[in-house]
């Protein structure tokens, strides 16, 4: 990594597919790390990719996350836009961990062109080189119905699906296959890029309560993956009206030993309801 020297903050990596509802995760993640007395500047590379994309194509639908106009162009050219608006970032950056402020850098790992329907990564490893190294990093994802109905949203990738009729059936499924596609390509480039850096990322789901990546950030516990039958669960629920017991057991176990509960998303779901406060562990 460039030497520009030392720094006093600390610098998180964030990545996540498109839609995947990052953008509205990292705010709280953030507040919980003010709670803390931390100072939290977020980094979008995506957002400095899409003004200069403005700057350089003209006018465009102007909210953040915009990106099928983007996206539809040719592939070389979005990397090349990649290239020149994170190393217009890198100085912002280390001014900002400079101050002793913390900085969330955000990016996606890769995109989708709706129009080639292929995949690829804009991401440059020469500008990665000279990126402050990620203290922690964090790979965050959401259920694809969820997804899928973001990226409906007007100028988003699948805006101009049809809406009604067979036709309508059809792209659904298609592009439910194509966001599992993506969130698994995501992963798995993110962990190529930690790699790189030395920092493995946590994979962790936008409905985990924010104190869960606020924990992992701060280095408070040992991560551990926790699951149940939720099938079981939500039909126990159907039948009898209550969680069974061992979701508040797997609560206090948890607690006892002190982890981050990695709890799959459906789970969060589920144990949020079970319990009457919000899990220790999480």
């Amino acid at each position: 990594m460039a030497d520009l020297g030392p720094s006093k903050g600390r610098c998180f990596w964030f990545s996540g597919p498109a839609g995947a509802g990052v953008r509205q995760a990292l705010p709280r993640i953030r507040d919980r790390l003010h709670q803390t007395g931390r100072r939290v500047e977020i980094v979008s590379l995506d957002d400095k990719l899409w003004s200069l994309y403005q700057e350089t194509r003209g006018p465009f639908k102007a909210e953040p996350g915009a990106f099928k106009a983007l996206l539809d162009e040719a592939p070389p050219y979005v990397q090349d836009l990649w290239r020149q608006s994170s190393a217009v970032c890198i100085p912002e950056i280390h001014r900002t961990l400079e101050s002793g402020a913390d900085v969330f850098l955000t990016f996606h790992a890769v995109y989708h062109t709706d129009k080639f329907g292929d995949f690829y990564s804009p991401v440059d490893g020469e500008i990665l080189r000279q990126l402050p190294p990620p203290d922690k990093f964090l790979t965050l994802i959401d259920d694809i119905g969820d997804v899928a109905h973001r990226l409906r949203e007007e100028g988003q990738v699948f805006s101009t699906r049809a809406r009604v009729g067979l036709p309508s059936v059809r792209e659904a499924i298609r592009d439910l296959l194509t966001i599992l596609e993506w969130r698994a390509m995501e992963f798995t480039v993110s962990r190529l890029l930690g790699t790189f850096v030395g920092a493995t990322p946590f994979l962790l789901a936008v409905k985990h309560p924010s104190a869960t990546a606020t924990r992992i950030l701060l280095g408070n516990g040992v991560p551990s993956y926790v699951s149940h039958s939720i099938s079981d669960s939500r039909r126990q629920v159907q039948e009898s009206g209550s969680w069974p017991g061992f979701m508040t057991e797997v609560q206090l176990f948890t607690d006892a030993l002190s982890v981050i509960a990695l709890l799959d998303g459906a789970a969060v779901k589920a144990i949020d309801g079970a319990v009457t406060s919000p899990p220790a562990g999480t």
